[in-house]
């Protein structure tokens, strides 16, 4: 890519140089990244403005360029003086999704047609590692929380690996625990058979949680995804991660 607007892109400097917390150290803080993937982020946030502005369509960002995205818009005048009006020429929004099912959709569509003329304009696939496949996008884009680590604990949790062998087990002991014991009344047997089951759903569901389980549905909207987009024409949207 050498034409103008790219050239532009690349050698735009978000913040002041001097800055004792300069913009990618910050991206790098807020999001608990290495500043080596902060710096990649800022990189393909750069690329999705350049197809924003090329394509003159609606596209979708992945989470973590809609992170850059969503700092840049605190450095006001960068991001409207410097950026839309001296670089772009136009004025790039990003508004809430107004959720529901048929946003899901768009912006599931939107982040796949991203995908797909991010290629035809590079020439190479996105790095999975900033741009994951459209369905793992919005998988557990409902489980974001801005967490404030001085009062609470961080512990990564483990991947869906593990053995689901512990399920079993507590079904297992579960069936044998409801073992109907001699001179034990029927109604005793299906009371302990029903709070055995309770206890069943419960605990596989608090372990499907703890695994990292999908959350609250795909796509941009009703407050449990995570979708934004901007166009050329100067709108955008962006769910309510």
């Amino acid at each position: 890519m050498t034409d103008i607007l790219w050239q532009k892109l690349a050698e735009f400097q978000i913040g002041s140089e001097t800055a004792q917390l300069g913009f990618v150290n910050r991206l790098a803080r807020d999001n608990d990244w290495t500043l080596e993937f902060a710096e990649k982020a800022l990189l393909e946030y750069k690329r999705f403005i350049y197809l924003v502005a090329i394509h003159k369509q609606e596209l979708t960002p992945s989470d973590a360029v809609d992170q850059v995205w969503h700092l840049h818009l605190a450095y006001t005048k960068s991001y409207w003086e410097d950026l839309c009006e001296n670089i772009l020429g136009f004025s790039l929004h990003h508004n809430p999704t107004t959720g529901g099912k048929k946003e899901d959709q768009r912006f599931s569509e939107a982040y796949q047609h991203t995908l797909n003329i991010y290629y035809e304009s590079f020439g190479e696939q996105p790095d999975e590692t900033v741009w994951p496949p459209v369905e793992k996008r919005f998988l557990n884009a409902g489980k974001f929380v801005r967490i404030n680590r001085a009062n609470h604990w961080i512990v990564t949790k483990p991947r869906r690996s593990i053995p689901l062998f512990i399920s079993f087990m507590i079904l297992t002991l579960t069936l044998v625990a409801c073992t109907q014991q001699p001179g034990e009344s029927d109604f005793w047997f299906w009371a302990k058979i029903v709070f055995g089951v309770t206890g069943i759903v419960i605990i596989l569901k608090f372990l499907n949680d703890w695994l990292g389980g999908s959350g609250g549905g795909r796509g941009g909207g009703g407050g449990s995804g995570a979708g934004c987009s901007g166009s050329g024409c100067g709108s955008g949207c962006c769910g309510s991660g």
